[in-house]
């Protein structure tokens, strides 16, 4: 268990009860095809590998269900909500050829938090974990939405049972989380920092190094927000949340044009309405010529991305989107 494990003085990233080690977020088992699918790589060449699977085997339940995780992913990375009624076919054909198998609950408690019906995906966790009690994902998905319903001491008492069935990664940063929203960042931070002490890929790293400039932003520290977020994108320039918040920080920190860039470079990648909005007041303060009319474009977008999150089945509240 992490709490033991830092008593000891060590994090030991990653294991499992029977000795193996998890990978971040690692979707059930199904088959070589789903072997790093949503960890890494190519999400979209996976899916197509996972498609094609299909096609030749229709009744592979797991893979199915891992269809379905794929498109939440994607539709978290991309941005577009699209993704989400896409998910919901693929973990609803899971169910069908296995009624209440694990993966397909655990995908459908991802999907619902997702979405933004965190009692949903308590009910979905709940059910997926009355089956595998060990699964990463629906231990996950649990302590988020009791998070998101407000019910903290619930969220402490599930981040604690996560760390001790599946500590990994995931699990490490809702327990940081947790610890931060009840005022110990204190054990938050030494939580994140051995944590990533510990992580071995670089998918892990940038993961960690986000949660701790995170974390840092929101004490208010923001040349130590920007130093985390800086090693998360040395891990991976890619890694948007790092991207996001290091604009952020470049605001707080008075470089607006370097604010003004970075989110320039998340947006156009993942449209999603924090960025947009954050790029859009950045617009009108910076009040160039033209800058009201991009600053209202950006309002436009996620307006636009509200109704299209909405008619994807998203409980689109603007303020739990942002």
């Amino acid at each position: 268990m992490l709490a033991v494990a830092m008593t000891a003085g060590a994090v030991a990233v990653g294991g499992r009860p029977d000795g193996t080690r998890a990978g971040a977020d690692a979707a059930p088992a199904a088959g070589a095809l789903s072997s790093g699918l949503l960890t890494g790589g190519d999400l979209d060449a996976g899916i197509r590998s996972l498609r094609a699977h299909l096609r030749a085997q229709p009744r592979d339940h797991r893979s199915w269900a891992t269809l379905g995780l794929a498109h939440v992913e994607q539709a978290r990375t991309t941005g577009d909500p699209s993704h989400y009624p896409r998910a919901e076919r693929a973990l609803t054909r899971s169910h069908a050829l296995a009624p209440g198998n694990e993966p397909a609950l655990a995908g459908r408690a991802a999907l619902a938090a997702a979405r933004h019906d965190f009692t949903g995906a308590l009910r979905y966790a709940d059910r997926a974990l009355e089956q595998n009690p060990y699964s990463e994902r629906a231990l996950c998905s649990r302590v988020d939405a009791l998070v998101e319903l407000g019910r903290y001491d619930e969220a402490a008492e599930a981040a604690t049972t996560a760390d001790a069935r599946r500590p990994g990664v995931p699990v490490f940063t809702r327990y940081a989380y947790v610890h931060e929203l009840r005022g110990d960042t204190a054990t938050a931070r030494r939580v994140l920092e051995r944590a990533l002490a510990g992580a071995t890929s670089r998918a892990d790293v940038a993961y960690v190094a986000t949660a701790l400039g995170q974390l840092a932003w929101n004490q208010g520290d923001y040349d130590r927000s920007l130093r985390h977020f800086a090693r998360a994108l040395a891990a991976d320039d890619t890694h948007l949340p790092a991207l996001e918040g290091r604009a952020r920080a470049l605001a707080a920190s008075g470089d607006r044009a370097g604010a003004v860039s970075t989110l320039e470079a998340v947006v156009a990648r993942s449209p999603l309405p924090g960025p947009l909005v954050a790029l859009g007041e950045l617009y009108e303060v910076r009040g160039a010529d033209g800058d009201r009319a991009r600053a209202r474009e950006q309002y436009a977008l996620v307006d636009a991305w509200t109704a299209l999150a909405r008619a994807g089945g998203v409980h689109a509240d603007l303020d739990t989107a942002l």
